[in-house]
């Protein structure tokens, strides 16, 4: 009705409008930031009681570790330094507990029983033992026992701790209650000019046995001494907080209940937190003090910058800005009605339409995500849904599923995951995720469902809200990395059989110049200093011949194809032909090369020697590369369940720590033990892997270096018989009679050597230049032995053989013994070289011991031919 409502087309009216609506708008900003805050709080101070608790049980594990080590001390008369080390070793200090520097032992020393206890110790092994600092004191305390033993808890053997008020200081609190005792801050003796951190201790005192401890006068007359742990800040913080719980927050840790800058024993931040703090107020902020041992530490607690997201610290101006839009809106609809009465009827029923569509949208926009999402109730029923969860359930909105259940809502199996959801994130006050399948634009696909608590100011609960992300491009992405991987596999194969074929050509030529230089050698023409020119000749090709295997074995273990041998062989032989191998190189050098076989050694094992050989040539060379004086020594021991262990020790000059890191890593460069490929080391380490063990290294710069590795092969009875090998062994030729041998070969200088290596020998030598060649010659003349090469034109070896079993049997002729030549590397080359008929094979270059060895081994295979006469083939 015109004019019936005359106040709501004056001017104030709209000022009225516009004060409201902002009070509105300002009190849903105030009311959503405050809960973005507090929802913040509560994960700050749930984050920062984890860490508070963190410390503190760590803390617990290591008190009750000295409580145990005080056990071993009062079940025991005397506990030797190397009991002690082995409870400690045993502990595992460095797997199970993180962080602690090491267990150590202190012993109390009156003064007139000083120089006894230093000779007594001396006498245990330490002729340079003594207690520091010097000077006189009315006590002495001395640390006898530490372990580990090792690194920088060398330096702090002797050390009188009582000398230092700090640590007096804790040992007497110790010492008088009876109880744990832990220090102030202080810098430990472990210290060095690299990566100084504060620490601290912790003190058990050690009463002698049978005495009375009831007054702090009867401890200080019993007490023997001090179980205690060093510990160095960062590295015990390291060890508590590698788990990430410290993700977001940022902290100190003070000594003492006062957060005094020269107190600090701990800082999240390189910079300082309170540095960091002078250019910017951290959001949320806790100071929490934990008591042990006596000792208060004061941990203050500050979020870092982005603690809440992106999306969290929108919220609010998302609705702070519509808020101020719609308001503006409803501003300027009122005040533009102003002064005239019908329009501004007419108007105002417009306005009110608009207003109330504003509230609609902006309703909308505050509920409604691009993604399903819901609150349901404690009882687990919706209160409040938007249109893309209705949609995804087959519905056309949401208020049709509002106030509904999960089994109403969902068919079973998805409503039984949606329920399990709901109780879990309310029972355990956690985020819960689980993966289900959802309409989306008309198809089904993937999502990932999030269910999370709601709780009120008090923490109680109200209920949870949900929502559910499409998993669609998570899963392909994992496909894609999938076929990535196998193309990768694929460009790693092509790798492996390329350098394959590349070892194939290095090792036909190479078997030209290594065997003519072994026939050079044994030339009576030849002087001392063209002997000398041949020899490092030999090891020129042997280096090469090395480091081509390496890279081999380099690409196979990309690729996933190195395949280890099994057979049986010589152990002792197999050891000290290394060492043999090197010998004159030491020598060279004036180094003592040592091989030490450590009783119990079975005779003969099953493994590969190729590798064996392969991993101590590497490590011997290394070694006395870089020692320039005294020894090298080879030790191998027996140990339980037929385990080796090999042990490579020099006195060169050591390795540091820091260079330590980077030895075992493929081509790396972060130290001169490296091989000249930088791969050695890393192929060694992976062949040990393989078979079954593990490599290790102690090193002490200016002292030496030991390498050590483990392997697990079967132990061999003494019957050589049990298992047959397809490897001839190298021992020294026996006596042969005449026999008739053909030799098959597409290259003059590979039969050139052959025929170098028999020239003294009373065997006759027919030869071939393929397998074609090499079958006709068969049919015409009965041969005792084949030497047959497997990559020849025409016909190849394989081929050839083949041929020549089934002419035997069709014949019924006794099988001739047959020996493959061949310069590849690859397994399953070899392995087909066996299943086409070939008795044994020879790798490239061939020694002229091994050819030799394989003549005596076969020739009684087969007996020779009345028919033939053996003579020497030149």
């Amino acid at each position: 009705m015109k004019h019936s409502r005359p106040w709501l087309f004056q001017p104030f009216t709209a000022w009225i409008i516009l004060v409201t609506s902002l009070f509105l708008t300002v009190l849903a900003w105030w009311l959503t930031d405050h809960y973005v805050i507090h929802r913040g709080r509560d994960r700050f101070h749930f984050q920062t009681e984890e860490i508070a608790s963190a410390i503190q049980r760590r803390m617990v594990e290591y008190q009750a570790l000295l409580y145990g080590c005080l056990g071993v001390f009062q079940a025991s008369d005397h506990v030797s330094r190397q009991e002690f080390a082995t409870y400690i070793q045993n502990l595992r200090l460095s797997q199970y507990f993180p962080g602690i520097q090491g267990i150590g032992y202190s012993k109390v020393v009156p003064p007139q029983e000083k120089a006894s206890h230093i000779r007594e110790v001396r006498s245990e092994g330490f002729p340079a033992y003594r207690l520091w600092p010097m000077g006189e004191r009315e006590i002495y305390t001395s640390i006898i026992y530490l372990e580990p033993f090792t690194g920088r808890n060398l330096r702090a053997i002797g050390y009188d701790m009582f000398s230092e008020p700090i640590r007096r200081e804790a040992m007497e609190r110790a010492r008088d209650t009876g109880q744990l005792a832990t220090s102030g801050m202080v810098t430990l003796v472990q210290e060095t000019q690299v990566d100084v951190q504060p620490g601290f201790l912790i003190y058990l005192p050690n009463y002698k046995k049978n005495l009375p401890l009831e007054t702090v006068d009867q401890r200080r007359a019993a007490l023997d001494g001090f179980i205690y742990s060093p510990f160095r800040m960062g590295d015990l913080m390291k060890g508590i907080l590698r788990n990430g719980i410290s993700q977001g927050i940022m902290f100190e840790i003070f000594d003492g209940p006062q957060p005094f800058r020269h107190n600090l024993m701990y800082d999240s931040l390189p910079d300082g937190i309170l540095h960091t703090l002078l250019e910017t107020r951290s959001q949320f902020e806790r100071n929490i003090s934990l008591t042990f041992g006596g000792k208060t530490w004061t941990l203050i607690l500050l979020s870092r910058p982005g603690f809440l997201n992106n999306g969290e610290t929108m919220q609010p101006m998302v609705i702070l800005a519509g808020g101020l839009l719609v308001d503006m809106l409803l501003f300027l609809l009122v005040f533009s009605l102003a002064g005239r009465e019908q329009r501004a009827q007419n108007l105002a029923n417009t306005m009110e339409e608009e207003a109330a569509q504003s509230r609609c949208h902006l309703q909308s926009m505050l509920d409604t995500f691009p993604f399903p999402a819901w609150i349901k109730n404690k009882e687990g029923r919706l209160l409040a849904a938007n249109p893309v969860l209705a949609h995804a359930i087959g519905l056309a909105s949401p208020s049709m599923i509002i106030g509904k259940g999960d089994l109403e809502i969902w068919p079973l199996e998805e409503a039984l995951l949606m329920q399990t959801a709901h109780q879990r994130a309310s029972q355990e006050n956690g985020q819960h995720s689980f993966e289900m399948t959802l309409l989306h634009h008309g198809t089904t696909a993937p999502f990932r469902v999030t269910v999370t608590p709601l709780l009120d100011d008090h923490g109680k609960l109200m209920g949870t809200s949900g929502f559910a992300l499409d998993h669609s491009e998570v899963k392909r992405l994992q496909e894609a990395l999938q076929q990535a991987s196998k193309i990768a596999q694929s460009t790693s194969l092509a790798n492996s059989s390329f350098l394959a074929a590349i070892s194939h050509q290095i090792s036909t030529p190479m078997n030209s110049i290594l065997g003519m230089g072994e026939v050079l050698a044994n030339s009576p023409k030849l002087s001392d200093k063209e002997k000398t020119y041949l020899e490092v000749a030999r090891r020129a090709g042997e280096t090469l011949l090395a480091m081509m295997q390496t890279i081999l074995d380099l690409a196979k273990l990309e690729a996933g194809q190195l395949q280890l041998d099994s057979q049986a062989f010589d152990l002792t032989a197999e050891s000290r032909n290394a060492v043999h191998v090197l010998q004159e190189e030491a020598k060279r050098k004036g180094l003592v090369l040592n091989c030490r076989l450590m009783p119990g050694l079975p005779t003969r094992i099953v493994g590969d020697p190729q590798r064996l050989r392969h991993i101590l040539l590497h490590l011997l060379n290394n070694a006395i590369k870089y020692t320039k004086q005294g020894s090298v020594t080879l030790t191998v021991k027996p140990e339980e369940n037929q385990k080796l262990l090999f042990t490579v020790a020099d006195s060169g000059c050591g390795i540091s720590p820091e260079r330590q890191v980077a030895l075992f890593q493929p081509f790396g460069q972060g130290t001169s033990r490296f091989s000249s490929s930088g791969m050695g080391l890393y192929v060694c380490r992976q062949l040990v892997n393989l078979m079954g063990g593990k490599m290790w290294l102690e090193s002490i710069v200016d002292h030496g270096t030991i390498f050590r590795f483990s392997v697990l092969w079967p132990w061999l009875a003494e019957d050589p018989n049990q298992i047959a090998s397809p490897i001839i062994t190298t021992s020294a030729p026996k006596t042969t009679k005449p026999i008739a041998i053909l030799l098959v070969d597409d290259r003059e200088d590979n039969r050139m050597v052959v025929r170098a290596f028999l020239e003294n020998t009373p065997h006759r030598i027919e030869q071939a230049d393929n397998g074609r060649e090499a079958v006709e010659l068969f049919l015409k003349i009965s041969f005792d032995l084949i030497l047959m090469d497997l990559m020849m034109p025409e016909m190849d070896g394989l081929e050839a053989t083949r041929l020549i079993r089934s002419i035997e049997k069709h014949k019924n002729l006794p099988p001739t013994p047959i020996v493959a030549l061949t310069a590849t590397a690859v397994r399953q080359d070899l392995d087909n070289a066996l299943a086409a008929g070939c008795n044994h094979y020879l790798r490239k270059p061939v020694r002229r011991s091994d050819l030799l060895e394989a003549i005596h081994s076969l020739q009684n295979l087969k007996e020779p031919s009345p028919d033939h006469h053996p003579s020497v083939t030149n």
